[in-house]
């Protein structure tokens, strides 16, 4: 009698298995899923899962859609996110330097002289040690880990050029310049404890620097570029 039950049980146990999978099988093949289907009466409906949801439009009194744009048709749900996300206006950074952050690259002043450049933070910011940026230029402040790949000792720039300058989104270039701005980069390293970015430093050990470049206050995205071809 035992036995029986015990059948009977994993009989009805099994069938609610099979049910539960024929249900989600034929939510799965309904071809109308994720769609939007318009029925007889005119109701518009979303389906998913097997189920129809009742789409309800607002009334437009003030007739607001006449003074908008275009945008592209839509006739299923991912169609319909695909189109409002090809709308969506640009997001505006309004700290591009912090896209700085986590950049890793290996830079040249000038071809077989390479270093390690591991960015850890960035500022953006109107004045850097005392100085303002030029007219409406902001600074973008760059702390970086960098690592002497030589041989030897050596400084990180030629003439009064940083081994890596920073590029935008736009393919703008903005160069470093430890001439011009010699006495503000040694006050900003000063600032922070750090030695000075056109100190040497000795192969094989990474010492952390900060270096100030003058930006377009309108970039949003920047990328820490060699200067030169590091071979």
């Amino acid at each position: 009698m035992h036995r029986r039950v015990t059948t009977i049980a994993v009989s009805l146990i099994s069938l609610m298995i099979l049910g539960a999978w024929v249900t989600w099988t034929l939510a799965q093949q309904n071809p109308l899923d994720g769609t939007f289907v318009r029925a007889a009466d005119g109701t518009v409906y979303a389906v998913s899962s097997g189920a129809k949801i009742r789409l309800v439009p607002l009334a437009d009194p003030g007739n607001i859609l006449a003074s908008l744009r275009d945008g592209p048709s839509a006739a299923s749900v991912d169609e319909l996110n695909a189109a409002m996300a090809a709308v969506a206006p640009t997001p505006v950074i309004s700290n591009p330097a912090q896209t700085l952050i986590g950049q890793s690259a290996r830079v040249c002043a000038e071809v077989g002289f390479p270093f390690q450049g591991d960015i850890v933070d960035a500022q953006w910011q109107k004045t850097v040690a005392g100085r303002d940026a030029t007219g409406n230029a902001m600074w973008a402040v760059v702390f970086v880990n960098m690592t002497n790949l030589t041989n030897n000792d050596l400084a990180a720039y030629r003439g009064a050029t940083p081994a890596f300058y920073l590029a935008d989104e736009r393919g703008r270039r903005f160069d470093g310049d430890l001439g011009r701005f010699f006495d503000q980069q040694h006050q900003l390293a000063a600032d922070n404890g750090l030695a000075a970015y056109d100190a040497q430093l000795k192969p094989g050990v990474a010492e952390a620097r900060a270096i100030a470049f003058e930006v377009a206050p309108d970039a949003q995205r920047l990328t820490m570029t060699s200067v030169a071809q590091c071979g």
